[in-house]
């Protein structure tokens, strides 16, 4: 806001300037009021803008720490101030030069010999008596270059660079304020994230991958079986095919029936056990009893890993929150204390 004012002041005399300067110079220019606005602009961008950089720069450095750039600035002042006060006494005595004589600014810069032999040379102002108009130009003039270099030495900050740090400083103070105040619904909203995270994880490996896996056990447990009943019946097949072709052949043979007759005629034991005919799947093969039981407790597993681990989340979100308003309170930046000390 002291920025926006001080250019709006800078503003407001430069307009200023350049109408009053315009209105008193334009008798004395040839083209009348169009010449004196573009002579007065000039003056009025000399005594105006040009003062509030010197106010700003020079006289900011009145208060510098280094003597160097103190005795610079003080020298660069001197000398703008001579000029500036030189050069709204000129423009007064042409204004003089022309009420006496009615020569106008083209005639003066000329030498016109007559107005240097009743009033002296213009370009030497000290030389020319000043009327009332003429005395009013001036301190105009001199007027806003002085109230423009207080402008400049004002705006902003009073010490060179003062200002820039300020306003950094306040910037990360504004931004500390800012973090300690969302800090906290911050890291809240993290652990709600990690809390949804780890139900639909829980959800996943209980509806997905465990059920997946009941399912693939199932079913191997069910190919067992099946291999398992097709091959007793297989045996039973077997046995009975061989009994009734004994009982058939014994109504016709007239020698005694074979030794081998009495050994009873079945699979393999090997062929019988589907742990040895499917070797490759016995390490998950499992009983429907045992799925079950295996299936409870990996659920249970499941389900206490994941309330150990939200046990573990809130945990760390009571020491995390504890830090935090240990930080808040150790840390706490208030604005208003920092800018009254």
């Amino acid at each position: 806001m002291n920025i926006i004012i001080g250019l709006i002041v800078i503003t407001v005399l430069f307009l200023i300037e350049l109408e009053v300067n315009s209105n008193l110079l334009a008798p004395a220019m040839t083209s009348g009021k169009a010449e004196g606005m573009a002579i007065a602009g000039a003056v009025a961008g000399l005594n105006v803008i040009v003062s509030f950089f010197i106010g700003y720069i020079a006289l900011k450095h009145f208060h510098h720490v280094q003597l160097k750039k103190r005795i610079i600035s003080k020298v660069v002042l001197l000398f703008y101030s001579l000029f500036i006060i030189y050069l709204n006494w000129m423009m007064g005595a042409y204004r003089s030069i022309y009420e006496a004589t009615g020569e106008n600014l083209t005639d003066v810069l000329t030498g016109d010999a007559v107005a240097e032999a009743v009033l002296g040379s213009a370009t030497f102002p000290w030389t020319v008596s000043l009327t009332f108009t003429s005395l009013v130009l001036v301190f105009v003039g001199l007027g806003f270059a002085l109230l423009s270099l207080i402008d400049g030495y004002f705006f902003d900050d009073r010490y060179p660079g003062y200002g820039s740090v300020g306003k950094v400083r306040k910037e990360k103070e504004e931004e500390l304020n800012r973090i300690t105040q969302h800090i906290s619904t911050e890291a809240m909203s993290k652990a709600n994230l990690e809390l949804r995270l780890t139900r639909e994880k829980q959800g996943k490996l209980q509806k997905t991958i465990l059920t997946k896996w009941v399912e693939c056990s199932s079913e191997i447990a069910s190919v067992f079986e099946q291999y398992r009943r097709f091959a007793r019946e297989l045996d039973d097949g077997v046995k009975h095919a061989c009994k009734e072709y004994q009982d058939e052949n014994r109504e016709y043979r007239n020698t005694p029936a074979p030794k081998y007759w009495e050994t009873k005629q079945t699979l393999p034991e090997d062929k019988k056990q589907p742990e040895k005919v499917f070797l490759d799947f016995v390490d998950f093969h499992l009983s429907r009893e045992e799925i079950e039981k295996k299936r409870k407790i990996y659920q249970d597993q499941i389900n206490n890993g994941t309330n150990k681990y939200i046990g573990q989340i809130n945990e760390f979100m009571e020491n995390i929150q504890k830090q935090i308003a240990d930080i808040i309170t150790e840390y706490k930046v208030d604005l208003d204390d920092t800018e009254s000390t």
